[in-house]
């Protein structure tokens, strides 16, 4: 037996790479160890193994990622937080798109579904979200890009995370839907009542 505790430790290295990099790399591991705690794969044989390893889930990270956006949209404005927001709101279609498109054992369930379909649709019609973020949304550019405003529209059209909305939101998405121009039409709110907002009109 010896005298020295069971112990981990690790040393992370980050040479030559940019800010950003060194945010997105920071944000995801404490999203994968706050949230998901490492998904830890229980391996064959004996469990003092050297050859275990961990498995993060792809799917749950970005559902993670998409949930923590929401959650950040609805709370009150923190300048030190301002970094992770542009990266949060900057990539939401990103991974929108990487949930939309899962298959098999990674489609996300109907209650995770709802609350990503309300929180798209208060990202649209709650004006305040965008005043009130504005030091984040400065460089977000997917407000005129049809290809990533498109990926919003498959989950306002998805029935199950549209679901819990009420009659009149349905209504709004339907007739926005149907305008010749979908994308200035779901923007309106936006443009029409934020006097701060810059981005050019789709």
């Amino acid at each position: 037996m010896t005298d020295n505790p069971p112990r981990i430790s690790a040393t992370i290295t980050i040479t030559n790479v940019n800010r950003t990099t060194v945010q997105r790399f920071l944000w995801d591991l404490n999203t994968y160890s706050t949230l998901e705690k490492f998904s830890f794969q229980q391996g064959l044989g004996n469990s003092n193994s050297p050859k275990g390893h961990i498995q993060v889930n792809e799917v749950d990270s970005h559902l993670d990622i998409v949930k923590l956006t929401f959650e950040f949209l609805r709370e009150p404005v923190d300048p030190r937080t301002q970094p992770i927001g542009r990266y949060l709101l900057c990539h939401l279609p990103d991974h929108l798109k990487v949930l939309h498109e899962a298959t098999g054992l990674d489609v996300i369930g109907p209650n995770d579904k709802r609350e990503i379909g309300k929180g798209i649709y208060d990202l649209f019609d709650d004006v305040e979200i965008v005043e009130r973020r504005w030091g984040s949304c400065g460089t977000v550019m997917w407000f005129g890009n049809s290809e990533q405003m498109s990926i919003f529209w498959k989950w306002l059209q998805d029935p199950v995370a549209i679901s819990s909305l009420s009659r009149n939101d349905k209504k709004i998405l339907v007739n926005a839907r149907s305008d010749e121009n979908p994308d200035r039409q779901l923007l309106t709110p936006i443009l029409t009542h934020s006097p701060y907002f810059l981005f050019a009109s789709p």
